[in-house]
């Protein structure tokens, strides 16, 4: 299957246990690479015909942000960054589904920290499996838009994120 094609419509549930997200991102005014993960809490995926009428939920643990370096990662779930504490999800709803240029584009709204704002993931790769659906992403987040505005110029102000999910189809 490639991405221009749509799997069966059904509803699927996000396998948490078989998905990853992870970010790219840069600090120290620019300089040096940062990479690490969130994990993904549960979802569904309403795959709809025709496919543009498709939904998307999803929630990731906000308390999970790992990169590999325990003392930024503690700075990050603060209450001067994700404030996880007090907002331990992270929530994704798409509000479209679209087929841009042979690629399928998924829009929605990611609310962190309490504020949601648009994002968009072009969908690079989705498959069909035995017990339901692979699919990779690929989307921009600006943490300003969030209201994270802390550390300017230490830390990036885009995250470039990267969903590997599975989906098991839920039987009827």
């Amino acid at each position: 299957m490639t991405y221009r094609q749509v799997p069966e419509a059904s509803i699927y549930e996000l396998d948490p246990g078989r998905s990853s997200i992870s970010f790219v991102t840069r600090h120290l005014f620019g300089s040096a690479k940062v990479t690490g993960s969130f994990d993904l809490n549960h979802g569904r995926i309403e795959v709809g015909l025709p496919a543009t009428t498709s939904k998307v939920h999803a929630e990731a643990d906000a308390t999970s942000f790992r990169t590999k370096i325990k003392l930024r990662d503690k700075i990050v779930r603060s209450a001067m960054l994700l404030d996880a504490e007090k907002h331990p999800s992270l929530t994704f709803q798409s509000t479209e589904v679209r087929l841009e240029d042979g690629q399928w584009v998924l829009k929605g709204d990611l609310t962190v920290r309490g504020k949601t704002a648009p994002v968009e993931f072009a969908v690079t790769e989705a498959k069909t499996t035995r017990d339901g659906l692979s699919l990779h992403a690929e989307g921009v987040v600006d943490r300003y838009a969030h209201g994270i505005t802390a550390g300017k110029g230490f830390a990036a102000r885009r995250l470039k994120l990267d969903l590997a999910v599975h989906a098991v189809k839920v039987v009827s």
